[in-house]
């Protein structure tokens, strides 16, 4: 009974998600540890396939490690977690190499590691592996079409944009083939051919959610007012009308086409609304003039004022974040810690940090999110030392950070010149804290080196990622101009104004090809060391 309860709560946690899906997570696992000493397999399966899904790699090796006796499923659960990830190339390779057998699931999720990865070739090479080793009875249709829609999303997603329309044509397709197609499409920069197909004469339109939602996003940047009634009309006709994420696409549509009137009649509909939606319509109705019909719309309930203010601040709207600051305090509802927060985040994200500090230390009770909210703060606007106090007392306090925190703190250090305390934190964040470093983190890593001058320390750090990018080390070839510009500029006796980049720098001495040249040099001398 206890094993069906835990089982039945990880899927509800998953499926409908939560403010921080992997910190509840956690706390079921954390209750299964306590109450169930020898968990039943199939219940240990169900935490790594939990973990799998939010990308927690760490944790879900953990438990798959205290299986006595690992199934199909176990294994393929722990591999679904590092090709999920993007980040454990290596990891995926030896779980899929140690696997006692091997399913169409199996199959594709090496596949769909590699094509996520960007290593096409490598998963061509995996999908003609598996071609000729289709006599367990696992290449069915579906399991095709599973395979050709992950090998279609690392052509897209590689740029690849004709060699994915040539797979697309020749396979059987279902809905995530059609919603691959037109996201791939869109990322490309092809909106136009991405709304093609969504009208294809199939008629796969509607075939769900996520599909609705890609197409919906396409005509984002296109103004299609046209082709979105279409989508709107499909929405309808397939009951998708109440899912959240379709309802906030739509509504951000019809914004974006400045037909408020209709983005109102969808907003209105929506039984239940979330941060996009409201986004959506406080700039939509400020963009139009009539930001005072956002504030009226408003009922004094604590999620919906919590969720309009976060609204405004995740477009700095100081204004009209105020105004509902107002209406918080009239109603009462200001000390609910949801709207708290929102008001922490608002003022801080607007620059108004004694404003956010004032509301963060009058707060009766405070959780991760605000300590999160605050710290951010302090380390967006320059009061390193601030967060990093911050941060520590949060810990003291015994509160958790997640990776947001981590990224605050660490981008607090490097703006300190903190470069062995911004270390420390990193190490702790998968040591302590067991969170996986993101690109936030690893840019955040990089710009400490970097900003201290230690660019050899940077470019070792990048040889050391598990998954090392060009755009990452496009950061160390800015702080090394850097470098080299303000040695040249101060041999020159050239000033600039307070806060500016030498690079970004227009006076009246130019920057000499040879300079540039020997930049250029240099970083392709760093990135072939790598080899």
């Amino acid at each position: 009974m206890a094993s069906n309860y835990y089982s039945a709560q990880i899927k509800q946690c998953l499926e409908f998600g939560t403010r921080n899906q992997s910190r509840h997570l956690k706390t079921i696992h954390g209750h299964i540890i306590k109450t169930l000493p020898y968990p039943e397999t199939i219940l240990h399966n169900r935490i790594i396939h939990g973990y799998a899904k939010l990308r927690n790699t760490t944790y879900a090796r953990r438990v798959f490690d205290e299986i006595t006796q690992p199934n199909l499923y176990s294994w393929n659960s722990l591999l679904m977690a590092y090709s999920q990830s993007g980040n454990h190339l290596s990891e995926m390779e030896r779980t899929f190499k140690k696997l006692p057998e091997r399913d169409g699931v199996s199959w594709n999720l090496l596949i769909s590691g590699y094509s996520l990865s960007g290593l096409v070739g490598e998963a061509v090479k995996a999908c003609n592996t598996m071609m000729r080793e289709g006599s367990g009875g696992f290449l069915t249709r579906d399991r095709n079409t599973v395979m050709y829609n992950s090998l279609m999303g690392g052509l897209l997603a590689s740029g690849m944009v004709d060699d994915a329309k040539k797979l697309f044509r020749g396979m059987e397709k279902d809905s995530v083939s059609w919603t691959a197609m037109i996201k791939g499409l869109a990322q490309n920069g092809l909106e136009k051919e991405a709304i093609e197909f969504s009208g294809d004469e199939d008629g796969r339109l509607g075939d769900g959610s996520v599909y609705l939602w890609e197409c919906t996003t396409c005509l984002w940047g296109l103004g299609a007012i046209k082709e979105g009634k279409k989508v709107h009309a499909c929405v309808i006709r397939t009951n998708f009308q109440d899912n959240v994420y379709v309802g906030s696409a739509l509504v951000d549509m019809y914004c974006k086409c400045k037909c408020i009137d209709y983005a109102k009649t969808v907003f209105d509909g929506m039984r239940q609304k979330n941060v996009v939606s409201w986004t959506a319509m406080v700039v939509g109705y400020g963009q139009s003039g009539r930001a005072e019909e956002a504030r009226s719309g408003v009922e004094p309930d604590h999620y919906t004022l919590g969720q309009a203010i976060s609204a405004c601040a995740n477009i700095s709207s100081l204004e009209e974040g105020s105004q509902f600051h107002g209406k918080a305090v009239t109603s009462g509802l200001v000390h609910y810690v949801i709207v708290s927060n929102s008001l922490v985040t608002l003022y801080g994200k607007c620059g108004n940090i004694d404003d956010s500090t004032k509301l963060f230390n009058e707060m009766s009770f405070r959780d991760e999110v605000s300590w999160t909210a605050m710290v951010s703060a302090y380390a967006q606007f320059g009061r390193a030392i601030e967060a990093i106090d911050l941060f520590d007392r949060m810990v003291q306090h015994g509160l958790k950070p997640d990776g947001v925190t981590l990224t605050g703190v660490i981008s607090a250090c490097s703006r300190a010149g903190l470069v062995e305390k911004g270390q420390r934190y990193f190490e702790l964040m998968t040591n302590e804290y067991g969170i996986v470093p993101s690109n936030g983190h690893y840019s955040c890593m990089i710009d400490l080196f970097s900003r201290s001058g230690r660019l050899e320390e940077a470019m070792s750090f990048i040889n050391g990622m598990p998954f090392p990018q060009m755009r990452l080390v496009g950061s160390l070839y800015s702080a090394h101009v850097e470098t080299k510009l303000r040695r040249e500029m101060r041999e020159k006796k050239v000033r600039k104004e307070p806060g500016q980049s030498w690079i970004k720098w227009k006076g009246n001495c130019t920057v000499s090809q040879r300079m540039t040249s020997q930049v250029h040099t240099w970083i392709r001398y760093m990135l072939s060391s790598r080899n």
